[in-house]
């Protein structure tokens, strides 16, 4: 992942630059930035990062309100319902996109949001527990192979990345895993942890540290190195 400080200041010129002609007093009160998932997840963190740089630069504290639920709509729609002052803000993820096609009756369409700039990027790591009795990407799916559909990997709802690209690993690899849905990817290292989960298609910035203190293994990885 990586942050840019003056993106985060571009945003906020174009914050106050739109605000202007409604209001030159913008902003008098602190401003909440919605987050689609629980606390200490690849979507949290950055959001944490942009309230505590963007509020010394407007005058105001950037509020983090975690609303996690169906893939982010949960949140979305709250924000949506907000008056449009530029006082309830929204850290968008793919969901937001993917969300519309996946349910018909989707309640938003994309000329209802107005994107700022782009925050981050990730690749992602297939991350195993310690319980599992592999150590490298290839024996990983002669033990999938040999467990099939006993496997469990966690996901955070359709059209997630943990899901969809779990699903091309088992058509490449000719395996069958099972996912279970959690609200955020915090809630499925922890259960990785305790060995209840076997695996997860994450984020580098949800296991870094833990891999690196040997309590999860790295196999497998979407980028040309290891983002580590």
């Amino acid at each position: 992942m990586r942050l840019k400080p003056n993106l985060i200041a571009a945003a906020a010129l174009l914050y106050l630059a739109c605000a202007a002609c409604a209001a030159e007093t913008f902003p008098n009160r602190p401003i909440h930035l919605v987050v689609g998932f629980t606390p200490g997840g690849p979507a949290d963190v950055p959001a944490r990062f942009i309230a505590e740089h963007l509020a010394p630069l407007i005058g105001q504290p950037v509020l983090v309100e975690n609303r996690p639920g169906v893939g982010g709509m949960v949140a979305l729609n709250y924000v949506l319902a907000q008056p449009r002052d530029g006082y309830s803000l929204q850290l968008c993820t793919h969901f937001d996109a993917l969300n519309t096609i996946l349910y018909k009756n989707a309640s938003y369409k994309l000329s209802d949001l107005a994107p700022v700039t782009l925050v981050s990027k990730y690749y992602y790591l297939l991350t195993l527990a310690n319980s599992l009795p592999v150590d490298n990407f290839d024996d990983f799916v002669r033990y999938a192979k040999a467990h099939p559909g006993e496997l469990l990997y966690g996901e955070v709802g359709a059209g997630s990345a943990q899901e969809l690209i779990a699903h091309e690993l088992e058509k490449t690899a000719g395996i069958k895993t099972i996912g279970v849905p959690f609200k955020g990817s915090a809630q499925i290292t922890e259960e990785m942890l305790a060995g209840r989960i076997q695996f997860q298609v994450g984020p580098p910035i949800v296991v870094k540290s833990l891999y690196k203190d040997g309590q999860l293994k790295v196999v497998a990885v979407t980028s040309p190195e290891l983002p580590l």
